[in-house]
């Protein structure tokens, strides 16, 4: 999962070195999500005749040869290649590694076999593994050189790792005769209209995370002036981690209340990011929607604030945002405090 959401802060890199715009960005994340739902619908459920091991090492080893794809085919043609390939590797590790979990726990824990740690680990990984992507990635880009070649060969690194612990686990599942089909997708009675909103809620969801995850490092770019790969890497960071910290919380509470609770946020998370609100502390606007010129006085650090020192500002240690101070209410990323990231 971090491999898959790694090119979110490099994607502006990308555009530099191979000459294309915001639409074949566009284009190259969802020739992922197109490998992702191939593997997933049409090999995903090939676990379940031939087992779990059996599927995820060649799952690692498709990944493995996608993030060597990406770090030395350096353009266009290849970028497409191992995107895909990451997104075929994606679909068949997304179902296949969470029952191999449970089936890990269920042979050593026999007992607890209605026990929820194998989901929560799942979960944890899944979305920790989308947070941690893009912030690796952001952060190899701001301070080593040639990221676009280190961070797919940090990632090959990491998958080769996985590859040697995934052969040393042991086999869960028998290897069973016969076709391996796709079982037929069906309804149980009365649970269409939950499925639909549930549907709904998992569709825009997801449609938010595409649009951070392919446009994101650029809208930072062209629309608020800041070209930091860092601050494009904790921007998805923040909101994979919130996803995560969420699912950990509000899992105990069962899935209706979960899906109502995210219902209820989505929305409003939209629209306090589209509303303008005014800091009153330092007199300078922190509209996540109007930026004005730049104010570096307004924002510079007066005697009588606190003592927090904000060292991602342009000025150094004398310019300080409005959310450095108690009582704002926004962040205040402006052209005057973030050129250096």
């Amino acid at each position: 999962m971090a491999f898959g959401t790694a090119p979110v802060p490099l994607w502006p890199l990308y555009e530099q070195r191979d000459g294309f715009g915001a639409t074949t960005v566009t284009v190259a994340f969802a020739i992922l999500v197109v490998g992702a739902s191939a593997g997933f619908v049409v090999l995903g459920h090939l676990s379940d005749h031939l087992g779990r091991r059996r599927v995820v090492v060649p799952a690692l080893g498709v990944a493995l040869v996608a993030a060597l794809v990406l770090a030395f085919w350096t353009d266009l043609a290849g970028l497409l290649a191992g995107r895909l390939l990451n997104g075929v590797a994606i679909g068949l590790m997304a179902s296949t590694a969470t029952a191999y979990l449970h089936d890990l726990y269920r042979q050593e824990h026999p007992d607890r076999a209605r026990s929820r740690l194998p989901g929560l680990v799942a979960t944890t990984a899944n979305l920790g593994g989308l947070a941690l992507g893009p912030l690796i990635a952001g952060m190899i880009a701001r301070w080593a050189p040639h990221p676009l070649t280190v961070t797919q060969v940090g990632f090959a690194a990491a998958m080769a790792l996985c590859l040697v612990m995934a052969v040393s686990t042991p086999e869960t599942v028998d290897r069973r005769a016969g076709a391996a089909r796709p079982r037929r997708f069906a309804l149980r009675p009365g649970a269409g209209a939950l499925f639909g909103s549930a549907s709904a809620l998992g569709f825009f969801s997801f449609a938010l995370f595409g649009l951070v995850s392919s446009l994101g490092a650029i809208i930072l770019r062209s629309s608020l002036g800041i070209s930091s790969p860092l601050v494009a890497g904790v921007a998805p960071f923040a909101m994979f981690i919130a996803s995560a910290v969420a699912q950990l919380v509000l899992g105990r509470f069962g899935a209706a209340a979960t899906a109502a609770v995210g219902t209820i946020a989505f929305p409003w998370g939209w629209a306090w990011r589209r509303c303008p609100c005014t800091s009153r502390r330092c007199g300078c606007s922190c509209s996540p929607c109007r930026w004005p010129e730049p104010e570096p006085e307004r924002c510079s650090r007066p005697a009588s604030r606190g003592p927090v020192r904000a060292p991602w500002t342009a000025r150094g240690p004398g310019c300080w945002p409005c959310t450095s101070w108690p009582g704002t209410s926004a962040w205040d990323f402006r052209r005057s405090c973030s050129a250096s990231w």
